[in-house]
């Protein structure tokens, strides 16, 4: 991992990493904390200190390894608190847990970003591909979505195979640039 420690740091470099994984990372800690705001509060935490410490990625990878390690400690430093320990009687497994479970935390990661990767890809799609593929991902057949949108099962076949291959194009292209 490459991570820089510079003078160099601008507000618009780090604006812009705080937008890129400010949601994403929220998510991740409320699958470990009590409530949002807790989550919100622990990932602004980590955010706060790679401001303060003027720390620089090279590229999307470092940061998000970095960025999700930290939120996860800092999830696991508030469980361990003392104010958590008088609420929560089961604590010591639930930390064992969560420290024992890097494969879980990997998973997560992955899930996370493959499915920001996929919603984007959607997303650029022109507007009748794009609806096609949100039917049929929420589990709609094509005769399904055909008379949904009042068009022909084979058109909803053709809309299906250009998305996929502009949707793996898309994927493609962004493995290749994980530059921030």
């Amino acid at each position: 991992m490459d991570i820089k420690r510079k003078n160099t740091q601008t507000l618009q470099s780090f604006e812009k990493l705080f937008k890129s994984f400010y949601p994403k990372l929220c998510l991740f800690a409320s699958k470990y904390l009590i409530d949002i705001k807790t989550s919100e509060d622990t990932v602004q935490e980590v955010f706060i200190k790679v401001w303060e410490k003027k720390i620089v990625f090279t590229c999307e990878d470092d940061a998000s390894r970095f960025l999700y390690t930290a939120v996860k400690n800092k999830a696991i430093d508030y469980l361990r608190s003392k104010n958590f320990k008088d609420i929560t009687p089961h604590l010591p497994e639930e930390i064992d847990l969560l420290i024992n479970s890097e494969q879980k935390f990997n998973s997560e990661i992955a899930i996370l970003e493959a499915s920001e990767m996929i919603n984007n890809a959607i997303n650029g799609l022109p507007p009748q591909r794009k609806k096609i593929m949100l039917l049929s991902y929420s589990g709609h057949s094509n005769k399904e979505i055909a008379d949904i949108l009042k068009v022909g099962a084979e058109t909803v076949k053709s809309h299906k195979k250009e998305a996929y291959k502009k949707i793996r194009k898309d994927l493609m292209h962004s493995n290749n640039s994980n530059t921030l």
